[in-house]
């Protein structure tokens, strides 16, 4: 796992792109709670999330 603030966000946006492009997910703050997420067109990446959140048997919001 790696975490990585504002700026380090800012400095390293290309690798973290080919990052998610590339099937990674990613757990980012949201107002109130924390939210998973991944590439929404990359199935193996959208399994990985329904796998960690135990929700396999439920359609899964995206927010494109």
């Amino acid at each position: 796992m790696q975490i990585i603030n504002k700026d380090e966000f800012d400095l390293n946006k290309n690798e973290i792109y080919n990052k998610i492009i590339s099937g990674k997910i990613f757990i980012h703050p949201t107002d109130t709670i924390y939210g998973i997420g991944c590439n929404a067109l990359d199935d193996v990446a959208v399994q990985k999330v329904r796998d960690a959140v135990s929700y396999t048997h439920l359609t899964l919001p995206t927010k494109a």
